[in-house]
């Protein structure tokens, strides 16, 4: 009886070593919006549909997201973005992806729009995409690699993308993200920031068998501020990538 017993249990380490050996990290993330916001372009346009002069391009929005990636952890979980086309502008500038996440285009407008989307280094890779007026459609991304979406109507409606390799975005709102992860695996992992498709941050962090990890940062004014590493500023110069 016993050596069954001792049987039937070692069966269930092999099946199952995660979750008994596995540790969980704990991540708390304090975040203040500061002065990071996507800026606008002006024109001086006639529009067959306005049929009134726009004097000015409307910004962007919203300003740009902060997003988390642990660099080797992995696991199923669908992520959807939103994109909608408001008037002559878009509510976003740049989108952060997971490998099969899905884009959902909104169109708030009465009339039609046609959205042409291309992929960098791949000059075979453009779609166009019709968006009825009032209506929605959605573009999946199952290839990592950068992305841009332009407007056909307002040509200066340019959205990045950027697709990662990981099947995992963690996205962080205003104030405190409590983020909670259980039975991660023993071994070495990298902690990423993106500040819409931009990394401006990293940490290395080890996880043990059976133990519990706490890590704490703070985000404020643009300035990513953890317990044990120096200061890194979001203000990185580019076009979005």
């Amino acid at each position: 009886m016993r050596k069954s017993l001792f049987v039937i249990f070692i069966c269930f380490l092999c099946a199952a070593p995660v979750s008994i050996f596995g540790g969980v990290l704990n991540l708390l993330v304090s975040y203040k919006p500061g002065a990071e916001k996507s800026s606008g372009t002006s024109a001086n346009i006639k529009d067959g549909y306005w049929r009134l002069p726009l004097m000015e391009v409307p910004p962007s929005l919203e300003s740009e997201s902060y997003s988390i990636v642990i660099e080797g952890y992995d696991t199923i979980k669908s992520h959807s973005e939103v994109l909608e086309l408001t008037g002559a502008s878009v509510s976003r500038k740049n989108i952060l992806f997971p490998l099969n996440g899905k884009l959902e285009i909104r169109n708030n407008e009465d009339f039609p729009r046609t959205l042409v989307l291309f992929k960098d280094g791949d000059k075979d890779m453009k779609k166009e995409i019709e968006v009825p007026g009032k209506g929605v459609v959605q573009q999946s991304f199952d290839t990592s690699g950068n992305y841009t979406i332009v407007d056909t109507l307002f040509q200066w409606n340019t959205v990045y993308l950027r697709v990662l390799s990981t099947s995992y975005i963690l996205p962080l709102s205003d104030g405190n993200n409590k983020i909670n992860i259980p039975d991660l695996s023993p071994g070495s992992y990298t902690i990423r920031f993106y500040y819409g498709t931009r990394w401006v941050y990293q940490e290395d962090f080890i996880m043990v068998s059976n133990s519990l990890q706490n890590l704490g940062y703070r985000i404020q004014d643009g300035q990513i501020n953890s317990v044990n590493t120096t200061t890194y500023s979001t203000t990185v110069e580019g076009r979005g990538y």
